[in-house]
């Protein structure tokens, strides 16, 4: 990973722990090594109530991974994946806008961990594995 202590990598390796997979920090070490790279999150101002009271913000959460064996044959390319998320905040929640968008970030994360469990497990990945 490019971000060893991020918090989607250290949320992503917490997750596979509970699996039952097991993580090694030294490359030559792994039987196959996931490449965790550019996972970042994003909000933007989408819109603004005439009033200026109301705005909408949108958090992207992106990352990029890819999957190979110890002699460096690609069982998984990079690919990206993504999730996003909206929502809606006054004039009054300002104060609140922080811990939203924390717990947004939190849940975005919890999806693209989801995906690319997915994607690990799917038949075509699981094929390669073996």
């Amino acid at each position: 990973s490019e971000a060893p202590y991020s918090q989607f990598v250290l949320s992503f390796k917490n997750q596979l722990r509970s699996l039952g997979v097991k993580i090694v920090e030294i490359p030559e070490e792994a039987r196959y090594i996931l490449k965790i790279q550019n996972p970042n999150t994003s909000q933007n101002l989408t819109s603004i109530s005439g009033t200026t009271l109301v705005r909408t913000y949108i958090i992207v959460s992106n990352v990029e991974i890819s999957l190979s064996n110890q002699k460096g044959q690609v069982i998984l390319a990079p690919e990206k994946f993504s999730t996003s998320s909206t929502y809606t905040t006054n004039d009054n929640q300002i104060s609140a806008d922080t811990e939203v968008f924390r717990l947004e970030t939190r849940e975005l994360m919890q999806e693209l961990i989801f995906k690319i469990l997915l994607r690990l497990n799917s038949q075509n990945v699981r094929t390669r594995l073996s």
